[in-house]
């Protein structure tokens, strides 16, 4: 079924609309998505992806075919190809209207007019209809040689500059402003950078990591004015010069305008729908009508707009999972980016501002030839972080502020000496690591997005490539390739994954044995002494001193290994096997040591200490088996069992800890007293 399109002035256009308008009730909801950027293609993919069967129609009113905005840098950089650039959806019963302007939106009639003046009907409307960029009210802003930097056309026009261009101002030094002076600087320009603020790139660092950026920009030829701002772009018909507030002029012939970006709310405005910096929504992505959403950069929540591409792909896959009859909400994204087209690590993520230590809040940092690292913490929880240099625990960091960790005392004193948080020893694969973890920054894909997909191709033998272009993870700064390659599966890969799969169907079976061996211990009548002519008795077993103190060692000793290889993650030299393997074997231990306690003490709970050390081990074996099947559902890529998997984990926790003590003086009460 096709998006109803509505001519008034045609009686034959109306009978076949009654007639769609009848079917449609006997059909899937029909959504239309303004905006063929990234989040509109996006969310596109996700409906897919969740079964949805209705019909979907795209606008789009740039020119050409849709492009990923998102790898704009890469392309004038010259790294990404036309072709590559290219972001045109392949799938079935989805109408697209490329080079067509929405011109109005009517929510009560439930109607969206082009600039055609064609009239669309829909059940649901999603606006994603992005940003533009900021252009200040500058004398000779208007003149040849001044571009933005915000579309494909922008990009094309500096790319036939290339040649021609000898010197290049750029204004701005955020995230685009430096990916735009690095491809100019590529491509032979003597390039000036001009920001009004005390350091580049100031809602991303601080200024010690700036400082490093700067230093590394200019030793590229790339040459840094701060705390300065255009004040005049000189020239007669074409850019010759630009006048800063600091008194001087700086000679160019390429201007590149990098001044932030303006959420494009207009149609919503003239709908009636409320706005602020952007289109207003709640955590359902709604805006005031519950039939329009709005999603990306033109999006605002709870009195935020992200002017990132991250935060939209989430509002995507949010909003799919909710139009196909799921009820997540949205609460807000981690504000996380990464410097793209150069080659020096930046990395932030979270909220960097020394006002938060005038707040309570405390920082830490490590700095070592080219490199430097700062974290801010709020009791012990994460909040930002920030790095400049190689980091290769950065995807771990955004995936413990995604979920506001802790940081422990310990991982403290190690950031302190080595600048790192975990031991260097943790080597998991991506795979294995929580299905929340961002592997890719720039499209916001998790190792759970990854997993799923990577499940689905049950015995298929699947490349980095397949996981480009089924998730889009790696297709634009590439940076995450390296980790996308640890998800290829080769034939000697698959027999590991047969493993693995092998290690998780032991680890939900061995649980819940574990948890049933727990409740038949509870449920099964104290064992009585068996009277028999022979001279060896299965009582004697739990009541005769030797065959007791047998047993009850054994358990001690099994329990004690069992404790320690909870530990194997903390031991940074302790490296033989893997941590799944010994996971395992900690379930078998328990399950073991069980049987032996049944055996020791003929089911009997006994009274005060014992009692009270019987009931603590049958818990921690409860705790631990719901906390081993939860992490089986949680690595078959079940991801919303991993926040409840986290809460199992402390529980069983504070069940360990009292049992050695217990154990001790049961020990002492029978051997000493």
């Amino acid at each position: 079924m096709t998006a109803q399109i509505i001519n008034p002035d045609s009686n034959e256009q109306r009978l076949k609309s009654d007639d769609i308008t009848t079917k449609k009730e006997q059909s899937h909801t029909d959504i239309i998505i303004v905006g063929n950027g990234p989040v509109g293609i996006q969310l596109v993919k996700e409906l897919r992806r969740n079964q949805y069967q209705g019909s979907i129609r795209v606008f789009g009113d740039e020119p050409g075919t849709p492009y990923d905005r998102v790898r704009l840098s890469s392309y004038l950089f010259g790294s990404v190809t036309p072709d590559e650039l290219e972001n045109v959806l392949e799938e079935s019963q989805v109408f697209e209207n490329r080079r067509t302007r929405i011109e109005l939106i009517d929510p009560v009639k439930k109607l969206v007019t082009d600039d055609q003046g064609n009239e669309y009907s829909y059940d649901k409307l999603v606006l994603a209809t992005g940003s533009r960029a900021h252009v200040p009210n500058l004398k000779g802003v208007s003149q040849k040689g001044v571009y933005c930097f915000r579309s494909k056309t922008d990009a094309e026009w500096l790319l036939a500059r290339k040649t021609r261009s000898t010197n290049t101002v750029v204004v701005g030094a955020g995230l685009l402003g430096m990916e735009a002076a690095a491809a100019m600087n590529r491509h032979g320009n003597k390039v000036t950078l001009v920001q009004h603020s005390t350091h580049i790139l100031n809602h991303q660092l601080d200024e010690q990591a700036a400082a490093l950026v700067e230093k590394h920009n200019q030793r590229k030829g790339i040459h840094i004015l701060c705390s300065t701002r255009v004040l005049e772009i000189g020239g007669r018909d074409k850019v010759e010069y630009v006048s800063l507030s600091n008194g001087t002029q700086v000679p160019c012939d390429t201007l590149i305008l990098a001044t932030g970006i303006r959420p494009n709310i207009e149609l919503a405005l003239e709908a009636g729908l409320p706005v602020g910096n952007g289109i207003k929504i709640d955590d359902a992505l709604e805006t005031k009508d519950p039939d329009v959403y709005a999603i990306g950069e033109c999006a605002e929540h709870n009195s935020k707009v992200y002017g990132l591409v991250g935060p939209g792909m989430e509002q995507a896959s949010i909003l799919a999972a909710r139009l196909t009859g799921k009820t997540p909400e949205y609460k807000g994204s981690l504000q996380a980016s990464r410097l793209k087209v150069t080659d020096f690590d930046v990395f932030s993520a979270g909220v960097i501002n020394d006002e938060l230590l005038e707040r309570g809040s405390k920082s830490m940092t490590f700095s070592s030839e080219g490199i430097y690292r700062r974290i801010f913490l709020q009791n012990y929880k994460v909040v930002g972080f920030v790095s400049v240099g190689p980091y290769k625990e950065s995807h771990r960091v955004q995936e413990i502020l995604n979920r506001q960790g802790s940081i422990y005392p310990w991982q403290l004193r190690r950031f302190q000496k080595t600048g790192l948080l975990w031991p260097e020893s943790e080597t998991d694969s991506p795979a294995a690591w929580p299905e929340t973890m961002v592997i890719c920054n720039c499209r916001n894909v998790t190792a759970g997005r990854i997993n799923s997909f990577c499940e689905s191709q049950n015995d298929s033998l699947i490349n980095v490539v397949d996981i480009q272009k089924e998730t889009g993870a790696g297709t634009v700064c590439g940076s995450c390739k390296p980790l996308l390659q640890q998800f290829e599966s080769t034939p000697n890969q698959q027999k590991t994954d047969s493993g693995l799969s092998h290690l998780k169907s032991f680890l939900a079976i061995g649980s819940l044995t574990a948890f049933a061996l727990a409740i038949v211990y509870l449920a099964m009548p104290e064992l009585n002494a068996v009277t028999s002519a022979s001279s060896l008795q299965i009582s004697d077993l739990w009541s005769k001193s030797i065959p007791r103190q047998i047993t009850g060692f054994t358990v001690l000793g099994l329990t004690a290994i069992a404790m320690v290889l909870t530990f194997r993650k903390r031991i940074e030299k302790f490296k033989f096997l893997t941590f799944g393997f010994w996971r395992g074997l900690h379930i078998a231990l328990f399950i073991i040591a069980i049987f032996l306690i049944s055996v020791h003490t003929g089911l009997n709970m006994g009274q005060g200490l014992n009692r009270l050390l019987i009931s603590n081990f049958l818990l921690l074996m409860a705790t631990g088996a719901v906390l081993g099947t939860l992490s089986a559902l949680a690595k078959s890529g079940k991801i919303k069992f991993l926040s409840q998997r986290r809460n199992w984990n402390w529980i069983h926790l504070v069940v360990a800890w009292p049992l050695p003590v217990l154990l001790a003086f049961h020990i002492l009460s029978v051997y000493y007293f």
